[in-house]
């Protein structure tokens, strides 16, 4: 199957033994779009807890702008669901 990605692994310049691994998109992505690790590998979760907090993130005053995290949640709400694996809430 044909990946819309490229990886990308290098050495640390001045670090023997040190690599670094990316992931670049092959074509322009959208603005507002995100590369899920569900794109990537055969799944991605997220706790129950890190998805609290990151809603309350959003209702602290004050704290610049939130609008990333909004529509990650945003995200999240139109295309998640709750795990169905075993030993996981």
């Amino acid at each position: 199957e044909q990946s819309s990605f490229e990886i990308v692994v290098e050495n640390v310049e001045g670090d023997e033994g040190v690599e670094v691994t990316s992931v670049y998109a092959k074509k322009d992505m959208p603005k507002g779009s995100y590369i899920m690790p569900s794109d990537l590998a055969a799944s991605f979760t997220i706790a129950e807890y890190t998805h609290e907090s990151l809603k309350a993130n959003t209702d602290i005053k004050n704290t610049g702008d939130v609008s990333v995290i909004e529509n990650f949640l945003a995200y999240v709400e139109k295309h998640g669901h709750k795990t169905i694996s075993d030993g996981r809430k």
